[in-house]
């Protein structure tokens, strides 16, 4: 499970310690060993992004307060393409791979929920979830105000 404030504070310790030690830290060899996934000078991004990414990126920053991802958040996006059948184990690699602006407001469940329903609408990231998950509740949206019409009118 992901604690999103604990995640922010790693992501600025990793940067105090690693990108701008100071005295003090650089003698803790320690320090300099700490990882994050979402630093993009550790883990520098590709130029170009598949599709599948483009639609991802656009979409998960369209509703949460993600402002970077690195090259681990591309990788582990390919991969979840190519290995569908470890969604629940890649979805975490993804999430604590971004950098967000601001401390979430839902839990790691409701991410993990909203980006499986994400991947399976748009088969893959393959179309645009925006699009894809928007057509479908105006579908439904549409079944149900005309549902209440013809209640309406009966009574």
């Amino acid at each position: 499970m992901i604690n999103f404030e604990q995640l922010i504070q790693l992501n600025q310790q990793h940067d105090r310690t690693v990108h701008h030690p100071t005295t003090a830290s650089t003698s803790n060899s320690s320090a300099s060993h700490i990882q994050d996934p979402s630093c993009g000078e550790c883990n520098p991004s590709d130029r170009l992004n598949r599709i599948q990414f483009e639609h991802f990126w656009n979409w998960y920053q369209s509703i949460y307060p993600a402002v970077f991802y690195s090259g681990y958040t591309q990788a582990a996006v390919r991969r979840l393409v190519d290995q569908p059948e470890e969604l629940l184990e890649i979805i975490p690699q993804i999430v604590s791979s971004i950098r967000y602006s601001a401390v979430l407001e839902v839990t790691y469940q409701e991410i993990q929920e909203e980006i499986t329903r994400a991947y399976n609408a748009s088969e893959q990231f393959w179309n645009d979830p925006s699009t894809v998950l928007y057509t479908v509740s105006e579908y439904a949206g549409s079944r149900r105000s005309s549902r209440s019409q013809i209640v309406k009118g009966i009574f």
